[in-house]
């Protein structure tokens, strides 16, 4: 899946960090969402065996195991056309910065906190969808 900020750039993962800042998605840029036993899921990068981490300085990193700090609760806004992934260990939601970065230490779901997410083609190819419906466009 591909994860587009609210700045319109992609999530993508390099050097063991979390970005938003291309403007494509390619392999590269491409997560998958992992869903756990508990409600939680797991964020990976397609290319990794390793996993977003919220960690305890607010940073946004890959780490191989699955602990408390890899495991997100996943909130809709209104329109069930946005994503938030909030870590409860934590209790902060993964956040795109002005910068470019991503970070885990925002404790309110604002703007910077929904992603949208596409399966390929253009941005507007694709209805996110929830297990057994359909979502509103």
């Amino acid at each position: 899946m591909c994860i587009l900020s609210y700045k319109s750039k992609f999530l993508a993962s390099r050097q063991g960090n979390v970005y938003h800042d291309r403007d494509w998605c390619k392999s590269g840029e491409r997560f998958a969402i992992n869903f756990l036993e508990d409600n939680k899921v797991t964020l990976q990068p397609l290319l990794s065996d390793q996993f977003v981490s919220c960690m305890d300085s607010g940073s946004a990193i890959l780490q191989a195991s699955v602990g408390d700090k890899q495991k997100f609760e996943l909130s809709l806004n209104a329109n069930d056309d946005q994503l938030a992934f909030y870590n409860p260990y934590q209790k902060k939601y993964i956040v795109a910065k002005e910068d470019g970065t991503v970070r885990c230490d925002s404790s309110s779901r604002g703007t910077n906190a929904m992603f949208m997410g596409w399966r390929g083609g253009p941005k507007d190819v694709w209805v996110p969808r929830e297990e057994g419906r359909d979502r509103k466009s």
